[in-house]
Formats: C-alpha cells, structure tokens, sequence
C-alpha cells in the first residue's frame, strides 16, 4: 500500500506541480521552494520542519495554497500534513 501511495503521489505531484509552475502559478516560488523539496526527502530534517513550522503565516504560502483548485488543496494538505 505504501508503495503503490508514493507512486500515485509522485505522479500527481507531476502533474499537479508541474501545471502549476508553467502555466496559471508562474509568480509563485512555492512551486519550486527548496524548503519544500527538503521536506519531501526528509521530513524530520530541521529546514522541513522550519518548512512546515512557516507554512502556518506565511503570506507568500497562504496566496499560493489559494490559488490552488479544491483538488489540488486536498492532495497538497494530504501530502504536508496541512490543517
């Protein structure tokens, strides 16, 4: 099951971060945030939790995380462990 979940993340990661960068979230870094891309690896690691930790208030996250469509937000809040 863990596998086949990885897998099915990952390509929706493709498909959903990868859309998102090149076409409608061009003025938003979070796409390609390397705090992000660290917390993808190691989500212990202090950069994901200080990662994580800002995703709470930070402006830049919030405008992104809202410009995302209702499918997107719930795989993003599943993936992250977001509220």
């Amino acid at each position: 099951m863990y596998l086949f979940q990885n897998s099915v993340t990952f390509v929706l990661d493709k498909q959903i971060f990868g859309r998102m960068k090149n076409e409608k979230n061009k003025s938003y870094p979070c796409a390609d945030c390397k705090m992000r891309r660290k917390y993808e690896e190691n989500p212990k690691s202090f950069i994901a939790r200080f990662w994580h930790w800002h995703t709470g208030f930070c402006p830049g996250w919030r405008a992104y995380f809202k410009s995302l469509s209702e499918e997107e937000q719930a795989i993003v809040r599943v993936k992250y462990h977001l509220k």
